[in-house]
């Protein structure tokens, strides 16, 4: 909608349009912040395993990551796998999907 402006109406006009962006900004950055927190969520062995379709053995899983396809990451003993990188395994190896993806 075109709306006709004064002379005196446009500064006004040009700080609510100012502040309308900037929460517009803060939005859009707020959304970004939890796409890569969700994106960097660590799975577990069987997590990662049922991301493939077909969904991958946990020996194919450690196959994969002594071939440097998946990087692991050890806590307390327990073995997880980045989710951003098992999406990533699953563009290269073209016999699998993600179900993400």
């Amino acid at each position: 909608m075109v709306q006709k402006l004064t002379l005196e109406e446009v500064p006004a006009a040009v700080a609510e349009l100012h502040t309308k962006l900037d929460d517009l900004t803060g939005k859009v950055a707020a959304l970004f912040e939890t796409k890569e927190a969700q994106d960097e969520r660590l799975l577990s062995a069987g997590e990662a395993c049922k991301m493939f379709v077909p969904a991958i053995s946990r020996l194919t899983l450690i196959r994969w990551t002594k071939a440097d396809y998946l990087k692991e990451h050890r806590i307390g003993g327990r073995v997880y796998y980045r989710q951003s990188q098992v999406i990533d395994a699953a563009k290269h190896i073209v016999k699998y999907k993600n179900r993400k993806a």
